[in-house]
């Protein structure tokens, strides 16, 4: 099989085969995921795209996309021998439990809601978040702002993310995928000023006090890939993540929140 780098057109194809498929994973997303990677390749034959990462010097395979009826197991007979399947679903895992020994990953695990529910906040369940959200619009009603991020509020939000950076007390692997965090940003906000992502900026009495990027994926499922608040607002990442899913997701089904990356407390 020819892999090659992946590019403009494999993006293409991404969103050619994931149309309507009703997967909830950001795992095909570029923005979202993908561009975490350093490494990442590949292949499209007889109407079938594999995508393949190098993860700690292995070649991981995601599951490969394609919108013609065929077995899963038919699809990835094409893949090398012994290779490495990530980013398994559960139905999936169970079609291809007799080739394939499995591994769960905690740290890789996403966030996934019913984005009525999580926008709204009802129910017992959603007590204590909507009570900080209450908490937040009593005390700042009158004092707040949530607009779409243009180019001047750039300085802003890159402050915000390295003033939150700097706040992380964490192991030398976690820092690693903050600075790997830092770096992308600048990349989203591009991506969002071109129209490609969703950002959106609060402020409280003019000064930044909270940013959120997302995209709606072309399944139709919400993915948010960046929140960042500053915790001197009372309930600031409960309004935020509620009001952010609200404005822009409110006609998709699921948000994908993604995963903590195995931050304890996230």
């Amino acid at each position: 099989m020819n892999f090659k780098p992946f590019d403009d057109e494999a993006k293409k194809l991404i969103a050619k085969y994931s149309y309507k498929n009703g997967y909830k994973g950001s795992d095909y997303s570029w923005n979202a995921y993908l561009s975490w990677f350093n490494d990442i390749e590949y292949a499209h034959e007889d109407d079938v795209l594999y995508i393949r990462i190098l993860d700690g010097g292995i070649f991981k395979y995601m599951l490969p996309l394609y919108n013609k009826p065929m077995a899963l197991e038919d699809a990835i007979e094409k893949l090398p021998p012994r290779s490495i399947l990530a980013f398994v679903t559960r139905p999936q895992k169970a079609e291809l439990a007799h080739l394939y020994w499995n591994y769960k990953n905690r740290d890789w695990a996403e966030y996934i809601y019913n984005t009525k529910e999580f926008s709204e906040l009802n129910g017992g369940k959603w007590r204590k978040k909507r009570q900080f959200r209450d908490k937040f619009l009593r005390e700042y009603a009158n004092r707040y702002t949530f607009e779409r991020f243009t180019k001047k509020d750039m300085i802003d939000v890159i402050h915000l993310e390295q003033q939150w950076a700097l706040n992380q007390d964490c192991p030398r692997e976690e820092k690693k995928a903050i600075e790997k965090e830092e770096n992308l940003l600048m990349q989203w906000l591009e991506e969002s000023l071109k129209g490609n992502l969703i950002c959106d900026v609060l402020r409280i009495d003019g000064r930044i006090a909270g940013c959120a990027i997302g995209e709606i994926m072309p399944n139709g499922n919400a993915v948010e890939m960046y929140e960042k608040a500053d915790i001197e607002y009372t309930g600031v990442y409960t309004f935020l993540a509620s009001e952010f899913a609200i404005r822009n997701f409110s006609g998709c089904r699921y948000i994908n929140r993604q995963d903590d990356v195995g931050v304890e407390g996230l």
